[in-house]
């Protein structure tokens, strides 16, 4: 901007062809790119500050021929701050500039966790157990019926009736009152696993002790023992698997993660106590389908217990290998395919080892659960657990879509 005064003429104020030129300047030391307005020579520059006020007058010459010397510099634009950076999942900065910041990595806050630590008590994993031998001996009270082996469905009926009568008792002391039991029967939420696993229970509970009734007293009649005994078999599957449902809809990693396995690992460990129960309490000749049942539930729950966790994210997985977690684990595994290959080799001859082959099957079930349990509480003070794969997961989704921005 030109420090002469502009003049207010016909043609407007500061008008082009009314600018000083070159010459003009030089003439009077003037300049194009000061802040003051131009004085005559040897004058000292006007300051905007009233008369008397401003700079010595010579100091103010020599800031006049000092400004006749500057040059005429074009104005800068703004620094663009943001060139050079990288987007996350994009492509670098501008070309011929180099990243001088790298992309931070994903850490916690101050090493505080994310997940709250599940507040259930030593009556949750014993539940789990006691919910999944009633469900898996309904279902094979069921078919031994059927099958035609009275004195196996007599006991699978017996060993479902009081694990059945157990678990509610067990899921009312971690409520801590009946009534909150009585309330979840108020109505019925279908996408809530607790409501209807409460109804199942219920259902099964009801259905079970009319059939348990009916097998072994035979009273009541099979017009009531029957359709009791087909209700039990029906729900009892339900029963056996929905805690797994119930765990794996937490924000707990190592049990959200393995939504997809941890069902077939809950099912195998049900068929294994169910089946070793009802061997253990059955002679040997009248025993065929208890053991069949233990012995594939042993196989399965270890084989998918394996599976589990070799899909899970290493991050989380190690959750099974804390101190606290590995000795239940390894024991379970050792229990399950122990009683498993007890059941198919001397137990079909000898009830001594049938006996011990099914109580090492209930033995495999329940640590399997208490290994899930704990592993859930390492998993959930771990807050690298939560932050890691939910960042990857992120920016994976911000990678495979253009217009994502991963912050």
């Amino acid at each position: 901007m030109s420090t002469v005064p502009p003049r207010d003429d016909a043609d407007g104020p500061d008008d082009p062809a009314d600018r000083p030129s070159g010459a003009e300047l030089r003439a009077t030391g003037g300049t194009r790119t000061g802040g003051t307005p131009l004085a005559g020579a040897g004058a000292a520059p006007m300051t905007g500050d009233a008369p008397g006020t401003g700079a010595r007058a010579g100091e103010g010459a020599a800031a006049a021929v000092a400004a006749a010397h500057r040059e005429i510099r074009p104005q800068q634009p703004a620094r663009d701050r943001t060139r050079g950076r990288r987007r996350r999942g994009g492509g670098g900065g501008a070309r011929g500039e180099r990243q001088m910041v790298p992309d931070a990595e994903p850490r916690t806050y101050y090493g505080q966790q994310v997940v709250k630590t599940p507040v259930w008590t030593w009556e949750v994993p014993w539940y789990f157990f006691t919910g999944g031998l009633g469900g898996a001996s309904a279902v094979l009270a069921g078919v031994a019926r059927l099958g035609g082996e009275v004195r196996l469905a007599q006991s699978a009926s017996a060993v479902s009736v009081v694990a059945t009568a157990v678990s509610p008792v067990l899921l009312i002391m971690d409520l801590g009152r009946p009534a909150r039991f009585l309330n979840m029967l108020r109505v019925f939420k279908i996408t809530s696993p607790m409501s209807v696993g409460t109804w199942g229970l219920s259902i099964l509970g009801g259905s079970t002790g009319v059939a348990a009734l009916w097998q072994i007293v035979g009273f009541p009649p099979a017009l009531l023992g029957v359709p009791s005994q087909a209700a039990a078999t029906l729900s009892g599957p339900f029963v056996a698997t929905y805690t797994a449902v119930l765990l794996t809809t937490t924000a707990v990693p190592v049990w959200s993660e393995a939504r997809r396995t941890m069902p077939f690992v809950f099912a195998g460990s049900s068929l294994a106590s169910a089946g070793g129960a009802a061997t253990a309490l059955t002679p040997v000749a009248g025993a065929r389908a208890g053991r069949a049942m233990g012995v594939a539930g042993g196989v399965l729950e270890a084989a998918a217990s394996a599976y589990m966790e070799r899909r899970l994210d290493p991050r989380i997985a190690a959750s099974y290998h804390h101190p606290t977690v590995r000795p239940l684990n390894l024991a379970a595994k050792a229990c399950a395919l122990g009683g498993a290959t007890v059941l198919a080799t001397a137990g079909r001859r000898s009830r001594t080892a049938a006996v011990a082959g099914g109580a090492a099957l209930m033995a495999g079930s329940a640590l399997e659960r208490w290994a899930i349990f704990k592993a859930g509480r390492v998993s959930a003070e771990d807050p690298v657990q939560t932050v890691g794969p939910q960042r990857e997961r992120a920016d994976a989704r911000a990678a495979a879509s253009p217009d994502a921005v991963a912050y």
